[in-house]
């Protein structure tokens, strides 16, 4: 697994064999490679723009607190303060 995913994160998905380590990649990996199953994402130009601006925000909030949470920085430190500053 830890050569699939270095980090030891979840969730990995191996999709015609090619690895995807992101949910987001996952997602979009899943709609190139199976274009015959209702859309996991808006077909509508503005409104796919607006998921995906919604989809880098997530991953910008999950990424901040992951990172502080997984560090030990502790209650009040640089990396909690990173993460309220996402917020």
């Amino acid at each position: 697994f830890m050569m699939l995913q270095p980090g030891g994160n979840i969730p990995v998905a191996i999709i015609d064999g090619v690895t995807y380590n992101q949910s987001n990649d996952i997602m979009y990996g899943l709609e190139e490679n199976f274009p015959d199953h209702e859309s996991l994402v808006p077909t509508d130009a503005q409104q796919r723009m607006k998921a995906q601006e919604l989809l880098r925000l997530e991953r910008q909030i999950f990424s901040a607190w992951m990172y502080w949470l997984t560090t030990g920085d502790g209650a009040g430190g640089r990396l909690q303060q990173g993460f309220v500053s996402v917020l």
